[in-house]
């Protein structure tokens, strides 16, 4: 009997080989074990000896998320830090003239913090190499968390559209006042633009682009904030104040934003396939199948995305009472004049 091919045995040399499996052909771009040659001193140098293995191209081995993952994108400091400063910069030009409560720096603190951890902690690493689930939650803090607590930053006054003056005011707060004076922003427009760029990111071909072109994904990023902004801004105007909407047109105005979410998060948990290719061909760091995991970020769309709704409707209606409970609490005080008061 003749003694095992060397071959079947991937010997070279007195060392073991890594073996591949799998059957579909090698070519450009698969990794160098896709196609290996047992090579042994001993064999036949004929060309027809030798047995060529190929191998489809396999996942990373050690692909893993971990609370570890952090980024830490240069770009994404820098930008956290700019803002920062210019709030700083804001808060001591303006202190004395504008009622920059701790509560609203507390605010603020926590808009950025939230900006940082979509951006920067294993939400986006993992969002953006291996589970759709957590780049839809990155893009519900992006667009729905982020958003409203940097306005809450602001003083009322100037979500209200009435920013104070002072005199000696620099060219640069001049402008932003005057800004804040005069913008105006329709409710209607705003909550049609905010979901229909939400929605629109989420196309298959758009969203596979953000996932593939680092700029494109960094406009996606960037517009889901500034249109969860021009979506927040009629809320945050306190009611009764100019260019504000009444309790009930913000609760309506809520009540229809959640409409578009609640389709888009029940398509991708009723769907039978995979919508997005990448997600389908990434490596598994959890049980979930790719299935699986648009199934939970339906979940989140819908249920997080609505929760988050529901909670600015329960404080609207919380602050409202407690309005009521207030003047309720108060004396009727009529007003008398001076002779009747003499009497």
């Amino acid at each position: 009997m003749s003694p095992p091919s060397c071959s079947r045995m991937g010997i070279s040399g007195g060392r073991l080989e890594p073996r591949p499996r799998g059957g579909a052909p090698s070519g450009p771009g698969l990794p160098p074990w896709s196609s290996i040659r047992c090579r042994v001193s001993g064999c036949s140098p004929n060309r027809s000896s030798r047995r060529v293995f190929r191998a489809e191209p396999m996942a990373p081995l050690h692909a893993s998320l971990s609370l570890t993952s952090w980024t830490w994108e240069p770009s994404v400091l820098a930008g956290t830090l700019a803002l920062a400063a210019a709030y700083v910069w804001l808060v001591r030009s303006r202190g004395r003239d504008a009622s920059w409560s701790p509560l609203a720096r507390l605010f603020f603190a926590a808009g950025l913090l939230a900006m940082f951890v979509a951006l920067a902690s294993p939400i986006d690493t993992g969002g953006d190499r291996y589970l759709f689930s957590l780049h839809m939650l990155q893009h519900l803090l992006l667009a729905m968390v982020v958003p409203p607590l940097l306005l809450l930053g602001l003083p009322e006054q100037w979500r209200a559209g009435a920013s104070p003056h002072a005199s000696g005011a620099g060219g640069a707060r001049r402008a932003f006042e005057t800004f804040l004076d005069r913008v105006h922003i329709s409710p209607l427009a705003a909550n049609v633009v905010f979901n229909v760029v939400l929605a629109a990111w989420h196309l298959p071909f758009l969203y596979e682009a953000t996932l593939r072109n680092q700029p494109v994904h960094v406009l996606e990023h960037l517009s889901f904030i500034a249109v969860g902004a021009l979506f927040w801004w009629p809320i945050l105007v306190p009611s009764g104040r100019p260019k504000s909407m009444s309790v009930i047109g913000k609760i309506a105005y809520l009540g229809f934003a959640g409409v578009p979410p609640t389709i888009l998060g029940l398509g991708f948990i009723l769907s039978p396939t995979v919508l997005y290719p990448f997600y389908a061909a990434a490596p598994r760091v959890t049980p979930l199948s790719p299935l699986d995991d648009q199934l939970v970020a339906g979940l989140v769309m819908f249920g997080l995305g609505n929760l988050i709704y529901f909670v600015a409707i329960w404080i609207i209606f919380f602050r409202l009472d407690d309005k009521g409970a207030t003047a309720g609490d108060q004396p009727a005080v009529t007003a008398q004049s001076p002779a009747t008061m003499r009497r």
